[in-house]
């Protein structure tokens, strides 16, 4: 239990007041923002599914639970690769998978919010993040029970019985509330930019 306080603990905070990661890397402060809401909100979408690994296997050891949430991420890596590859080659399929869906997920909502007119983002800001959020059940259906059916994963149809749809479904909706809060809360940054 510690530990899950511990993970919710650095989230939160990640969250709250996120660093400013690229800026000395990247130049271009559109970009520099665009990646640093990626990197964030990524990041802080894997909470919930880590949260309910490590409390699923509370009985056993914390190793069991963080191994069973690292096989998640090298589940998600079979829709890249076939399942008898290596784990690590799976692995870094799942982390290839889950950095594409966060940062065209990112780009999309950034792009929604820079449409909007400096005077609407404060109007609607709450509206942005609600629908920010819920937008994401959308993404669930389509990615663990649409895709699935045309597109065969077995590794991730095995975590799925095993796990339910339903830590994911956190996840999803903790990556839309993650991003969207960070847009929101971090459009100081966008306002220098005139976007």
């Amino acid at each position: 239990m510690i530990v899950i306080a511990l993970v919710w603990l650095l989230a939160f905070g990640l969250q709250c007041s996120p660093p400013v990661l690229t800026q000395r890397l990247i130049k271009d402060p559109w970009k520099s923002f665009y990646l640093d809401a990626v990197i964030v909100s990524s990041l802080v979408s894997g909470v919930p599914s880590v949260s309910i690994c490590l409390l699923m296997h509370s009985q056993q050891s914390l190793a069991v639970g963080l191994t069973h949430a690292i096989n998640s991420l090298a589940a998600v890596g079979n829709a890249l690769v076939p399942e008898d590859s290596s784990f690590g080659f799976l692995l870094l399929a799942g982390g290839v998978v889950h950095y594409l869906m966060c940062s065209t997920l990112s780009f999309v909502y950034l792009s929604i919010w820079s449409a909007l007119a400096p005077p609407e983002r404060e109007k609607k800001q709450y509206e942005f993040m609600a629908l920010g959020t819920a937008g994401m059940i959308l993404v669930h259906l389509i990615n663990l029970h649409i895709v699935p059916t045309f597109w065969k994963m077995p590794l991730l149809d095995q975590l799925l019985i095993e796990t339910t749809s339903w830590p994911h479904l956190c996840d999803h909706l903790m990556f839309g509330f993650s991003l969207t809060h960070f847009i929101v809360h971090q459009r100081y940054r966008l306002n220098k930019l005139k976007i």
